[in-house]
């Protein structure tokens, strides 16, 4: 018997610049954003180029991918404005091993900020709260 995941906290973790949070439709042009990168696309299950529909379709399934606590999947967003900026995901389907997976994505108009070393500062701290977890994998 496994032992249960612990929740997302319920007041959104922060640190310096960014906080890590849900995803809300309003995150769609962060979609958009991450469409246009060649490179995005290519890993994940965005499409290039999102249409709106798309956009909203990818952050909804964000979304969902939070409520089942097998993977948590979040916007990092601006601390002071909250928009996203970026999205970062902590997969623990190899849990039993005692391990994760953490991958994350900056949108091309808010990169060199240090945004993806605040959230992952963030998104660590969240997963040694996990009693099973000994490794998290970039």
């Amino acid at each position: 018997m496994t032992a249960p995941l612990p929740s997302w906290p319920t007041t959104p973790p922060a640190y310096g610049s960014v906080v890590l949070r849900a995803f809300t439709d309003e995150d769609a042009h962060l979609a958009v954003e991450l469409g246009k990168d060649p490179y995005i696309p290519l890993i994940g299950s965005l499409p290039a180029h999102p249409t709106a529909e798309q956009a909203l379709a990818w952050i909804r399934r964000q979304r969902d991918q939070l409520a089942e606590a097998q993977r948590f999947s979040l916007a990092i967003a601006d601390a002071e404005s909250n928009t996203a900026v970026g999205t970062i995901g902590l997969v623990l389907r190899d849990l039993a091993a005692g391990r994760a997976t953490v991958g994350y994505a900056v949108s091309p108009l808010h990169r060199a900020r240090g945004i993806a070393t605040s959230a992952l500062r963030v998104l660590t701290t969240f997963a040694w709260t996990i009693p099973a977890l000994y490794r998290v994998e970039l």
